[in-house]
């Protein structure tokens, strides 16, 4: 079966609904063979309920693509900081938060 980068990322928009929250900068999904790439980026300390969040998250992805696997990447780049080049498994942004500086 051939998978899709677009289908993927609508996949995880969808997963995304109700479950921002106000830690959480960035985040991009890629895929790579048969693994799904997800990075989530937080300007704080990544809480318990941000790893609650994030399994939900996953598992809302994985209804949908139960026979690729999925790998998961959580940094903190504080708000005051620019965001990094991130490496091109994470093809897609999905969410990208307003700021102000």
């Amino acid at each position: 079966m051939t998978y899709y980068i677009k289908d993927i990322a609508l996949s995880a928009q969808k997963a995304l609904i109700a479950m921002i929250t106000p830690n959480m900068r960035y985040i991009s999904v890629g895929l790579e063979q048969n693994t799904i790439k997800l990075l989530f980026v937080f300007d704080n300390d990544i809480l318990e309920d941000d790893r609650k969040n994030i399994s939900i998250i996953v598992n809302k992805i994985i209804s949908d693509y139960d026979n690729l696997n999925i790998e998961t990447q959580s940094i903190t780049v504080p708000a005051n900081e620019n965001l990094p080049k991130f490496s091109k498994c994470y093809s897609r942004c999905v969410f990208y938060r307003k700021e102000n500086f």
